[in-house]
């Protein structure tokens, strides 16, 4: 029986992209993660779209649709969980998250 290399890929990931389990692990953002790690620290600090939209110079469509994919990606969907996750894996200061 002949594998497919394409779904020997870890789950989650960009497809057609192998990455050994530590690294998957590490870093779940491997292709574009200086940008997605910026969409998450915003997201963290409680900027609404159109905020991270002007600071990142894209549309508040382009942000919508990271998030969207991001959210898929981690299986996370609140500001509140995504705010949680960049505090864990170091992504914002604790004291960079806005209050409610």
């Amino acid at each position: 029986m002949h594998s497919n290399p394409s779904r020997n890929n870890i789950r989650g990931h960009y497809p057609g992209t192998r990455y050994p389990k530590n690294e998957a692990l590490s870093n779940p953002f491997p292709d574009k993660a200086s940008f997605t790690i910026k969409i998450i620290r915003n997201i963290a600090q409680g900027k609404a779209n159109k905020e991270i939209a002007d600071e990142l110079c894209i549309s508040v469509y382009s942000v919508a649709t990271h998030r969207r994919n991001i959210c898929s990606k981690l299986g996370i969907h609140s500001p509140a969980g995504l705010t949680i996750f960049a505090i864990i894996n170091h992504l914002v200061d604790i004291n960079e998250v806005k209050p409610l």
